[in-house]
């Protein structure tokens, strides 16, 4: 994710921050599906998804601060 960030690829404005938000979810999917619903890295995963609002928002203001570093 901070590779696609770094080159731009998650679009700009409000794109940009769906665009990570589904990727920051995929992230959880994944963690979910290859540990087979259970286990301590899913318990730690669902520890992180629980403030995910607070670090999403800050995510989203260092896509924003990137992306007017490279204008």
């Amino acid at each position: 994710m901070i590779s696609k960030v770094e080159k731009g690829l998650y679009g700009g404005g409000s794109d940009a921050a769906i665009n990570f938000y589904k990727d920051f979810l995929l992230v959880f999917d994944n963690c979910n599906t290859f540990n087979e619903g259970e286990g301590e890295v899913l318990d730690e995963a669902t520890l992180v998804l629980k403030v995910v609002p607070l670090n999403f928002a800050k995510s989203c203001q260092e896509v924003m601060k990137r992306r007017k570093r490279k204008k």
